[in-house]
Formats: structure tokens, sequence, C-alpha cells
């Protein structure tokens, strides 16, 4: 099974999270050892409540720090971040992320995929695929969300099993289910989904305890 995450969702899966048009949004995932917790978080401004509102979610369904293996972040560093140079977008990239796991009260691995390598018109889908042995945790896939269409089949589960999502209200500050039944994704020109190059595309860190 899927789910395919709109901004300000938020859900969990066994195999697959997607992240439709990603352009100023970020798209987070937590791994474990069983499955993937993914939030679609949208502007900067935005993210911290709606990251808060994401470990809640999560933690009320029985996830700890401790299970979570290694977290991923794929965003366009060019269209989310204001930093001068290629360089320092990274860092401020890292400085984010960082903030999540101290929310988390976690440590380890953090790997992030900047999509600005793609110029993408409209932003880009990314999937993320569990793997339970080997590297990478997660495989890692791609395609401009142009060259994207959605396969109107439903594919989450709204019913509390492993694969389930819902969506964060700004208005209300709470949880609401997931406003529509989000739908597969087909690429629409040769070739298929591009699965990431990850020696060259993948950036790493570890994030350590915070200063004293």
């Amino acid at each position: 099974m899927a789910i395919y995450l709109d901004e300000d969702m938020m859900g969990r899966d066994a195999a697959t999270i997607g992240f439709p048009h990603l352009l100023v949004c970020m798209g987070l995932v937590l791994r474990t050892n069983n499955a993937l917790w993914g939030v679609h978080l949208t502007d900067t401004e935005a993210s911290r409540p709606v990251f808060a509102a994401f470990w809640a979610y999560a933690t009320n369904k029985g996830l700890a720090a401790g299970h979570v293996t290694d977290m991923y972040s794929s965003c366009n560093f060019d269209i989310r971040y204001y930093a001068s140079s290629a360089a320092a977008r990274l860092e401020v990239w890292k400085g984010e992320v960082t903030s999540y796991a101290r929310v988390m009260n976690w440590q380890g691995n953090c790997r992030g995929f900047d999509t600005s390598v793609l110029a993408p018109a409209n932003g880009t889908y990314v999937e993320y695929q569990h793997q339970a042995h080997g590297a990478p945790s997660c495989r890692i896939f791609y395609k401009k969300d142009e060259k994207t269409t959605s396969t109107g089949a439903a594919v989450v589960n709204r019913n509390g099993g492993l694969a389930d999502c819902v969506t964060w209200d700004h208005y209300t500050n709470a949880q609401k289910p997931a406003s529509v039944m989000k739908t597969g994704i087909n690429v629409t020109t040769p070739g298929g989904i591009r699965e990431l190059d990850y020696a060259n595309r993948l950036r790493t860190f570890v994030i350590g305890p915070p200063p004293p």
C-alpha cells in the first residue's frame, strides 16, 4: 500500500510515502524498522507548528524517538531558503531539520535531497520506499511534477490501519481527517520515475546532541 501526502498532511505507511509537487514545501520522512512516517510541510513559518502536530500524531500512535533510525528530507533549497549561496542554503536546511530533531529529542542521520538541481517548473514528486535491509534504508524516487498525473485510484486507508493520514487545520489548530482520499501518481514521460543518484545527490549529516 502507499500514501501520497499533500500540503499539511501527515501519515504512515509500511512501504511507500509520496509527496506531490514539492516546491516551496518540504517532504519529511521518519524511518523505523517497520514503517515510514511522513509530513508535508509548507512554508518555513508554518512548518514548526505542523511538525509539532505531526510528532504528537505519531507518538499518539505509538512512535517513540528510539524507534526512528533515519530522518529524510526533500525540498527545493533555492525556493525554500533565501540564503545568498548554495553553501549557506545547505546550512539553513541543516538548521531547520535539526530543529525538528530537537522536538523529538532525537539524534542520528539526516539525509536530504535538494530538488533544485532538477530546475522543475511546478515542483517535484518525491517518493520514499522502505528498505528493511541494506543501504540506503529508504530508496528515493523522483520526477518533475509537470511530468506526472493522478491515477484517480484511491490509495489511503482512512480506517486507522497502518496506512492512514490526517490533515492539520491551521484555523482550528487541530487534526482532521484527510478531506479527500489521495490518489496515486502516473509518470507520463518515457523512462518512468527515476531513482536518486545517492552518491552525488543525497546530502547526509549527523544530528548530534544539543549544545550545553
